[in-house]
């Protein structure tokens, strides 16, 4: 709440905050910058990514798709939190308040012929979150990705790994987002949005892009910025300061 306050003092009166309740009774302000469309939500995988799309997955008994509420407890003063449920949804106990209280979220999954095939998370108001994928000997990792930057939420791939023979599965690797989505455009756009405003602006829409796709993806976008005649010495310089591999790479060509 303090570094909204912060960025509300930063951006007045240019900025419009909104607040509303969301499906869980929760208060939540949305800060809408100038030059910002509309969040836009796009599905870059062949999965359920809706609690009804996993419930039109039931086909008993060959095909069992479940969705039930899990709630989570937790004591920060001790450390301890338990949910009843191992896996990724365990890891929503990270990002648990300080304090000690409880919070209820929706635990998906789907068994085919008795082999779980996919378990995710939602929202109590049925938003995707993340899930687990198993097609075969092949895993994926999926979750939302929230860039507000460029006014979307992605729902890609963002790890993989196998399973071999001994039903042990290897160490999940990253996946690139820029082969499942062009963001290219979509962040110099962003870029040339924020030049005209401030050095802040800028600096937001660059740690947001590294923070969403991997450090070699990072290096890819800041190579087309650089490139870009759209792009005053300001923002050349900003991506300079954030990304100088990049830059240096980019005056090596």
């Amino acid at each position: 709440m303090r570094a909204l306050r912060i960025l509300m003092l930063l951006c007045l009166p240019a900025c419009k905050c909104t607040t509303a309740t969301d499906a869980d009774g929760n208060k939540v302000t949305h800060v809408t910058l100038p030059g910002m469309e509309p969040i836009k939500r796009e599905v870059h995988v062949e999965a359920p990514v809706t609690v009804d799309a996993v419930r039109a997955r039931n086909k008993p008994p060959e095909v069992v798709a479940e969705v039930r509420p899990v709630t989570v407890t937790w004591d920060s003063s001790s450390a301890t939190a338990n949910c009843g449920h191992a896996g990724i949804a365990c890891a929503l106990v990270l990002l648990l308040p300080k304090g000690s209280g409880s919070s209820t979220y929706q635990q998906a999954s789907i068994t085919d012929h008795g082999k779980l095939t996919y378990e995710a998370t939602f929202t109590t108001g049925g938003e995707f979150e993340n899930a687990r994928i198993v097609d075969g000997t092949r895993v994926r990792y999926v979750e939302l990705l929230r860039a507000g930057a460029i006014s979307r939420e992605l729902i890609v791939v963002t790890k993989e790994a196998t399973v071999a023979a001994d039903g042990k599965e290897s160490e999940a690797r990253p996946v690139s987002i820029l082969s499942q989505v062009d963001l290219g455009p979509a962040y110099l756009k962003a870029m040339v949005r924020d030049q005209t405003h401030s050095r802040l602006r800028i600096g937001l829409t660059l740690n947001e892009m590294k923070r969403i796709v991997s450090p070699e993806d990072a290096q890819k976008l800041a190579r087309i910025m650089v490139a870009s005649e759209l792009l005053d010495d300001k923002a050349k310089t900003a991506i300079k300061e954030e990304l100088p591999s990049a830059f240096e790479a980019s005056r090596a060509h």
